[in-house]
């Protein structure tokens, strides 16, 4: 697939927001007045992420379904090898460094917490033996179910005359579902009082399920219908004006319907994807495509991998002198960089192999 410029400004900032959050940047600006906490929605570690799971949702369904409309086929091998291929190396680095710590006990040992992020589970750890060390592998665990369900059920509805209907009526489902889930499970009911007691129910596949099928519903109206969004954002500045009203939304948002912020965001950002899409040229995606920016963007699932090691998610403080600051921030940037040069760029070079 062709490079979408943007896209990496945009991992970029996601990144971002998830150091600022582990780093303690707006607890620290909130406890000096600095910062209102309210603001969480719109630049926290979760909203990053959020970001995240929209943007693979888009891009993972225009690559599957650009491979069906060129070849009338989507080779399943091919695509999980090529994921393997992006996905894999950064991760197994950071086993291997959990492993050794957990080896000579300087972090607690959790032989199911690390089978577990092994195996791309760990969405569904048991909040008693969660680890601060693989914390965030349970977003990695969410978007790699996404990568071994979605291509099947996109090939099963695309043998279908009118396949496209059917896809969309897949997504809205799963959105609706999600969305009942967080509103009837999650907050309301006692099921969330006992099962939020035991596990980390907002990270299971369904509830997490919600922005990543928005931006993948996002492709389809690329993909599908791309002469009529293109006539509609083509050199129009009024789609941004709409990201910026579902994205700041929440802010106003009563507390009962707190649950719909997500999808409200990944509404909003699914649009801007769509409209930098068709819009390469504009100013925005040049300023996204600044250098420094673009660099960060590349290495930004690096620095999402090592952060998770060094800058820690708790529960419990570090004695660590890797783990403490500046040296845990210093050591994200390094191993992220260090990662991207030598390992991942030369590994992404098979992925050509495999198109």
């Amino acid at each position: 697939m062709n490079f979408i410029k943007g896209f990496n400004g945009l991992r970029a900032f996601s990144v971002l927001f998830v150091l600022f959050t582990h780093l303690g940047v707006y607890a620290s600006l909130h406890e000096r007045g600095f910062y209102n906490t309210s603001l969480d929605v719109l630049f926290s570690g979760n909203t990053g992420v959020q970001v995240f799971f929209t943007l693979s949702g888009f891009l993972i369904s225009l690559i599957l379904l650009r491979e069906y409309k060129d070849k009338n086929s989507i080779n399943l091998k091919n695509f999980y090898i090529r994921r393997f291929l992006r996905l894999l190396p950064p991760l197994c680095i950071l086993l291997l460094l959990v492993a050794g710590f957990m080896w000579v006990k300087l972090i607690p040992r959790s032989s199911v917490g690390f089978i577990m992020a092994a195996t791309y589970t760990y969405n569904f750890i048991p909040i008693k033996l969660y680890t601060g060390e693989l914390g965030h592998t349970w977003s990695l665990a969410v978007e790699e179910q996404f990568y071994f369900l979605w291509p099947m059920v996109l090939l099963v509805f695309t043998s279908t005359k009118k396949r496209i209907y059917f896809i969309a009526a897949a997504i809205f489902l799963c959105i609706t579902a999600a969305c009942a889930w967080r509103n009837i499970f999650v907050v309301q009911s006692g099921v969330r009082y006992e099962l939020g007691n035991l596990y980390m129910v907002d990270r299971w596949l369904l509830p997490a399920f919600a922005p990543i099928m928005v931006g993948a519903l996002a492709a389809i109206a690329a993909i599908e219908f791309g002469t009529y969004w293109k006539k509609k954002l083509e050199k129009q500045n009024w789609p941004l004006l709409i990201f910026l009203f579902f994205y700041t939304l929440p802010l106003l948002l009563p507390t009962v319907i707190m649950p719909l912020q997500t999808l409200l965001q990944s509404l909003g950002i699914a649009l801007l994807l769509l409209w930098i899409f068709f819009n390469q040229q504009s100013a925005l995606c040049s300023f996204l495509e600044i250098k420094g920016l673009n660099y960060l963007g590349k290495i930004s699932y690096g620095i999402y991998i090592y952060q998770g090691f060094f800058l820690r998610t708790g529960p419990e403080d570090s004695e660590i002198i890797a783990q403490l600051f500046p040296y845990n921030i210093l050591l994200t940037f390094l191993a992220a960089i260090v990662s991207y040069e030598f390992i991942e760029k030369p590994v992404l070079k098979l992925k050509s192999k495999f198109s």
